[in-house]
């Protein structure tokens, strides 16, 4: 069961159901959509519920998602696309509805395979699309892989489901089904910045990340060849091995390290500049090259390295249009909340276990950072910190909230830790 979500009415963009009615919608339709036998009527009470929650946040809906059963209709009635906005990473869904999905998920993934097959080699090979295998009751959630994101899958067999998530009405709460739905369907409420939400939303089995990759394996195929691309990569690669001393380096771990990189500086921008706008070109510019920051008085935090290559002349569209992407998706956080550290937890994602241990990187839990932290610093909050592998960040991060404890929000905690008594070496 899903952790329990809290209802968030600050920053909604429509009205909402009520409480009580949620918890009396919810138990109506979980009474009488486990009685239908037939796919058809599940998925028509399937789409009562979205009706009843989300027809004012969403007016239109319910053509649109007419119009996704009619696509399909032709070949198998019960199946239908609910299409959001084309440039979204969320908000394209093929749904597969089942009389019984546990004794049926292998069954439907087989169909959820043959659909996004063919709408990959459509028109609109470029849409984000999600794949949810259901009965109306349980719900399982898939990003459809292959092995080479820059070209459409050469056949069904060839595309991979990976599983993002999974959720059962029966054992959640009127809370919990709403914000579930509305996170696949809608997007209409703002979520809390946890670790466990970036992860589903930015992580290795994200459409976020599947998007990331797909276009920068076809921006990479186009230039890697060329000489100023080659020697960012052989430079990159001959820093890992003398680093680690080991060779892991390979194409798909610079891509992972160049997605990484991106969200990371895109998260830093959105977070200070607490814009909800589509970036302009000369925004996204000022973010890679460090200009914003240096407006804000933030010197040295970003410069060129290996992983600016998609900022290049060459390259540069691709920038615009991965920053735009991710950037719709971040707008749907309140990211001035941010109390974890979500990079750390990206990375791991990410890059597997057996990679890190490759590369000599071991990481210390939250709660173990802030307790040695605390422990350090008692008797002298005002000490210089120094952490010579700081990785993304975590005893830093730490050591910056507890002085701002301990010593306040004054114009001296911040000049002390813009200064040079606020040390940070980074391992990367």
């Amino acid at each position: 069961m899903r952790k329990k979500s809290k209802l968030r009415e600050k920053g909604a963009r429509f009205a909402i159901p009520g409480e009580a009615k949620r918890k009396l919608d919810l138990q109506k339709y979980c009474g009488e959509i486990v009685r239908l036998n037939v796919e058809t009527a599940r998925g028509q009470r399937f789409m009562l519920l979205l009706k009843e929650w989300f027809s004012e946040a969403r007016p239109s809906f319910i053509e649109d998602y007419l119009k996704g059963i009619e696509k399909f209709v032709k070949v198998k009635g019960k199946d239908f696309v609910f299409a959001g906005r084309v440039d979204a990473l969320y908000g394209n869904v093929i749904i597969e509805f089942e009389s019984n999905i546990a004794k049926k998920l292998k069954e439907a993934k087989g169909q959820l395979k043959d659909y996004a097959y063919a709408l990959l080699n459509s028109k609109q090979a470029d849409v984000n699309f999600l794949c949810i295998a259901t009965d109306g009751v349980s719900f399982y959630v898939f990003v459809p892989h292959w092995a080479d994101l820059s070209e459409p899958p050469a056949s069904a067999e060839d595309v991979d489901l990976r599983q993002v998530d999974k959720a059962n009405f029966l054992m959640m709460d009127a809370n919990q089904a709403f914000f579930w739905l509305d996170r696949y369907f809608f997007r209409t409420q703002l979520l809390h910045p946890t670790t466990e939400e970036f992860v589903r939303d930015f992580g290795f089995n994200s459409p976020a990340y599947a998007f990331a990759l797909k276009v920068l394996q076809k921006e990479w195929k186009k230039v890697e060849s060329k000489s100023e691309f080659k020697v960012i990569f052989e430079n990159w690669e001959k820093y890992l091995r003398i680093a680690y001393g080991t060779t892991v380096a390979d194409t798909e771990l610079f891509l992972r390290h160049t997605y990484l990189a991106a969200f990371a500086k895109l998260l830093a921008y959105m977070r200070l500049a607490r814009k909800n706008a589509v970036l302009s070109a000369s925004e996204i510019d000022d973010i890679f090259t460090g200009k914003f920051f240096q407006k804000l008085g933030i010197l040295n935090f970003l410069e060129e390295d290996f992983l600016s290559w998609i900022a290049r002349e060459k390259v540069r569209e691709i920038l615009v249009e991965l920053t735009r992407r991710i950037s719709t998706l971040l707008e749907k956080y309140y990211l001035e909340e941010i109390s974890e550290d979500v990079l750390k937890s990206l990375y791991q994602e990410l890059v597997d276990p057996q990679t890190r241990h490759d590369l000599g990187e071991f990481y210390t839990p939250d709660w173990l950072a802030d307790s040695i932290i605390r422990h350090v610093l008692k008797s002298k909050p005002e000490a210089s910190v120094l952490d010579p592998a700081c990785g993304s960040g975590s005893f830093l991060y730490f050591a910056i909230r507890y002085k701002r404890e301990k010593l306040g929000d004054s114009k001296q905690t911040s000049t002390m830790l813009r200064s040079k008594r606020f040390l940070m070496l980074r391992d990367e």
